[in-house]
């Protein structure tokens, strides 16, 4: 049985590759968007991939 260190250590793994809270939304709002046929999945796919692009450009840009 793991201990309780092995399961903390676990966790904080888990939640490191996790989005954060709000982005989890965003996309999950996507999700629902297509689900239910409010927007095609290939929009729903590009908006999502430009939503990470952007948001890469903007924390390199952050960190020079």
């Amino acid at each position: 049985m793991p201990s309780r260190e092995d399961v903390n250590s676990a966790m904080d793994t888990v939640r490191a590759q996790l989005p954060a809270r709000d982005r989890a939304v965003f996309y999950g709002a996507l999700a629902a968007g297509t689900v239910f046929s409010v927007i095609e999945w290939p929009v729903a796919v590009a908006i999502g991939v430009a939503t990470e692009l952007v948001s890469h450009q903007r924390s390199d840009a952050n960190q020079e």
